[in-house]
């Protein structure tokens, strides 16, 4: 084991990290059963040690009690901290990764035709056109190029509904996570604020953000909307943890 990662544990098991690293190093157990195991046995390695030096203690005085008692309280409060640690790491450890749910529990919206829309110039028909040709066409990787060196800015937001959706849908295909985020948030028009709002969820559990997705999907309950209990099965998934 690297030296590193000893110190890492030890500082771990011994309650002396800060409780955000603590968060941190609790995750990472969570998802390294390798580091698991590891923790675990130096958890075993830890109170052996105890035992051992306690009871060198005893045979150099056999006769003190004091000693004795000494000892018993050690060794009972080195077993006490253990337990307390690894119910420090079984109850904060999380049953669910986000982007676990993304295969469980995830399904993407559905795009439907932009209802009453009119372009308000050529220009942006010709793009809005362009954009439907390609998603046809699943060129997704265009799309995206487009979005990004043409649309990203001002005429994002004149484009039909249809044709943001189509270019958030083409993000998710090349894993543009962040793009989709700020592209969505964009969307204003009411027949898309769900699919949005949901398309974000998405976003934030695929990049594992749970803090973020919680938040989001505690949102979508809250608007009480078509995606109200797929968002209240997530959250409840996202706020699940082991407690054995």
């Amino acid at each position: 084991m690297d030296t590193n990662l000893n110190d890492k544990i030890d500082r771990f098991l011994k309650n002396e990290m800060d409780p955000t690293e603590q968060a941190d190093f609790i995750r990472l157990i969570d998802s390294d059963p390798e580091l698991k195991e590891k923790v675990r046995i130096r958890q075993l390695l830890i109170e052996a040690e105890t035992i051992e030096a306690e009871q060198k203690l005893l045979k150099q005085d056999p006769e003190s009690k004091a000693l004795r008692r000494s000892s018993s309280i050690r060794f009972a409060a080195a077993c006490i901290t253990i337990i307390i640690l690894m119910g420090i790491y079984i109850g904060s450890s999380y049953i669910y990764q986000p982007k676990e749910l993304i295969e469980s529990q995830y399904m993407l919206p559905t795009i439907e035709t932009s209802r009453g829309y009119g372009a308000p110039n050529q220009q942006i028909a010709v793009y809005n056109n362009q954009i439907a040709l390609l998603y046809e066409q699943e060129q997704n990787s265009k799309i995206t190029s487009l979005y990004k060196e043409t649309l990203k800015d001002s005429l994002f937001t004149i484009l039909s509904p249809t044709a943001q959706m189509q270019i958030c849908f083409s993000l998710w295909k090349n894993n543009e996570t962040e793009e989709i985020v700020n592209a969505a948030r964009q969307i204003n028009d009411p027949d898309y604020k769900e699919s949005s709002d949901w398309l974000i969820l998405g976003c934030y559990l695929r990049q594992n953000k749970r803090t973020k997705a919680l938040e989001q999907s505690r949102q979508i309950i809250n608007d009480a909307g078509t995606y109200k209990d797929k968002a209240g099965e997530i959250y409840m998934a996202l706020k699940e943890k082991r407690w054995f």
